[in-house]
């Protein structure tokens, strides 16, 4: 009886023990701890707070949905003691504790859907998924292509592979089968095939290096678009002076096959849409290294009572022969906008700093336009960031094949505060 009652005891108080013992092992393995509510209730469900069982400086952030799916899980990098889910994020960031580092995991009515790999803030990788869990994709970089790029068929094979240098192709490049038979191999340099066949990615191309094209000219297009929208007859057809932006998609043969509208349209407009553009004749593909690919282009669409016109909005190229350049060169640019960017005082309160990535198209004219904020710090910088950018005055057009070209840059704005002299 007397042994029994001791093995009683000691079960009990290892139970008892063991929370504890588990839990300051858990804090000894980090650098840091965290404290308060791991839960958080959130307008749209919950946020979890995890320490990173692999990494001593790392923890997991996770959003769940009101009905208890994940939406995303973020890893970040946490240098400072204690680490507190209700405190305001914003904290930790003005004291530069905690940042992107890691994978950043985000998913679709429960279902993984895509994983960004981050690494101090840069983005290192882009992986997509099937429904089913099985990878799709892979992009190495952010703003350029650097390092291995894949892409999967559903089954799980590799159906393309090879290296990008700089946004080029680079080495041995492979398109394979389902069954993992290679279908075509090429060896590039610096972007340039040096042996074998070209080797093209089956997706649809947003800047192919020739876009789909009417063969018989706009003019003869517009003529069979105008004649079309009088065989359907003015009951059927809005016409008015407004214009829309389109993006229209097209097969490797040239065909139509999807049309998104941007322009907000009525229900009218969108019926007239359909009916001038169903069933059109085919364009002479989108070309990349001179083999036929799906593309999709912004088009504008004019329906008035003098006619239909679908006009073609000009290219936007990434690499050119002759780079767009700001008036005066790099010296210029940066004196521009140390004298023309002003750092709200908001911002200044709050201590918030960092790069805001803006890209925009310098236009053959030199006019800038479509800024855009790619990777944003906060809503104050990067407001600033958009005013300073579409303010620039003209620039020297880039130029292909000594012709002006539309050219999409990207540049970094640093909002940087000066550190206090701790001398005063």
């Amino acid at each position: 009886m007397k042994t029994t009652l001791i093995v009683l005891l000691s079960l009990l108080f290892l139970v008892f023990l063991s929370p504890k013992a588990q839990a300051k092992e858990e804090d000894q393995s980090h650098r840091f701890k965290i404290i308060g509510n791991t839960h958080l209730p959130t307008a749209h469900g919950e946020k979890v707070v995890e320490y990173d069982p692999e990494s001593p400086d790392h923890l997991f952030i996770s959003d769940f949905d009101n009905t208890g799916k994940i939406t995303v899980k973020r890893q970040l990098l946490f240098t400072g003691k204690e680490f507190d889910l209700s405190e305001d994020y914003l904290k930790y960031r003005k004291k530069k504790e905690i940042m992107i580092d890691g994978y950043h995991t985000f998913y679709r009515d429960g279902i993984l859907e895509r994983t960004l790999n981050y690494r101090k803030e840069e983005l290192i990788s882009q992986l997509d998924y099937y429904p089913d869990g099985q990878p799709k994709s892979l992009v190495p970089g952010d703003l350029e292509l650097n390092g291995e790029y894949k892409m999967w068929h559903p089954n799980g094979q590799i159906s393309f592979t090879g290296n990008y240098k700089d946004n080029l192709k680079e080495g041995d490049f492979v398109l394979l089968d389902e069954s993992g038979n290679p279908l075509k191999k090429g060896t590039y340099r610096e972007g340039k095939l040096v042996s074998g066949e070209p080797v093209i990615m089956n997706i649809i191309y947003k800047n192919p290096e020739v876009t789909a094209k009417y063969d018989k000219g706009e003019a003869a297009f517009n003529q069979y678009l105008t004649e079309k929208a009088a065989g359907i007859g003015p009951s059927k057809i809005v016409y008015s002076d407004k214009e829309f932006k389109l993006n229209i998609v097209f097969d490797e043969k040239g065909l139509m096959t999807d049309i998104y509208n941007i322009t907000f349209s009525t229900d009218l407009e969108k019926e007239t849409i359909k009916a001038v553009l169903k069933a059109c004749p085919a364009f002479t593909p989108a070309m990349e290294e001179n083999v036929p690919v799906k593309s999709i282009q912004l088009f504008t669409l004019k329906v008035t009572a003098n006619g239909v016109k679908l006009e073609t909005e000009d290219k936007v190229y990434t690499s050119v022969d002759e780079n767009a350049q700001f008036r005066g060169g790099p010296i210029a640019l940066r004196n521009y906008l140390d004298s023309h960017l002003n750092y709200p005082e908001k911002a200044r309160e709050l201590r918030l700093q960092g790069k805001v990535f803006v890209s925009f198209v310098v236009n053959k004219d030199g006019k800038v336009s479509e800024a855009n904020v790619v990777r944003g710090v906060n809503p104050l910088l990067d407001a600033e960031a958009l005013r300073v950018v579409s303010a620039m005055p003209k620039w020297k057009p880039g130029k292909m094949h000594d012709e002006p070209v539309r050219v999409a840059y990207t540049l970094p704005i640093n909002f940087e505060l000066l550190k206090p002299d701790m001398n005063r």
